[in-house]
């Protein structure tokens, strides 16, 4: 039981550092993340329209698609971040600094 716990906390501290240096991995996760929020965002809609009343359906998806669209701009941009640091990382190495 204890190695379970020593192996979970070394994986979950590498994914971490992976996080935080590996520009690939950081591009790789938020791509996928990206496909989630766009899943969620096409899912949410049908499952919201099984709902009751109409304006609670208004409501909530409103505050819905604000927040899908708020993570999907979110991965967006860490992708966008990543690829740049990627990016520049290479023209310095190419410099040789």
């Amino acid at each position: 039981m204890i190695q379970h716990h020593f192996l979970k906390k070394a994986l979950l501290k590498r994914f971490v550092k992976d996080f935080e240096t590996n520009h690939e991995f950081q591009i790789k996760f938020h791509l996928w993340a990206m496909v989630f929020w766009m899943i969620c965002g096409a899912l949410g809609p049908v499952l919201l329209l099984v709902t009751p009343t109409l304006w609670l359906k208004i409501g909530v998806l409103f505050v819905y698609e604000l927040s899908i669209y708020a993570n999907w701009d979110t991965d967006y941009g860490s992708v966008s971040s990543a690829q740049s640091a990627q990016h520049a990382q290479g023209l310095l190495k190419d410099k040789g600094t």
